[in-house]
């Protein structure tokens, strides 16, 4: 669990967005069987690509949070290889498009007074 921890946080791997189950293993220095379960059984995602697509979410929102780039170098930046794939993962996780998400940050921002 500390490896992939360190994989995730530090070294931050999800930002490839060629980056495969099997690459992912290798990195993790452990059995597949072991990787699986831990992503599927401990953590609760049905599939590495849900898995890796939380944390790209995390970091677009991050993004969207605090920049005025445009979408695509947002998902790009975010490790996803496309726009389509980004606005799918995005709304399938946080109930609204990229977009919407920046402009409701943005109100916010203004709402605080900042």
């Amino acid at each position: 669990h500390r490896r992939l921890s360190a994989l995730m946080e530090r070294e931050r791997v999800y930002l490839d967005p060629d980056l495969t189950f099997a690459d992912f293993v290798l990195r993790m220095g452990a059995p597949e069987r072991s990787v699986r379960a831990l992503i599927n059984r401990r953590l609760g995602y049905e599939h590495f690509r849900t898995f890796l697509n939380h944390y790209r979410v995390a970091e677009a929102r991050r993004l969207l949070q605090g920049g005025d780039d445009k979408l695509v170098a947002v998902a790009l930046d975010s490790g996803f290889a496309s726009l389509a794939s980004f606005n799918r993962a995005f709304r399938s996780i946080e109930g609204c498009t990229p977009g919407a998400y920046r402009a409701a940050a943005r109100a916010d921002i203004v709402r605080a007074g900042f």
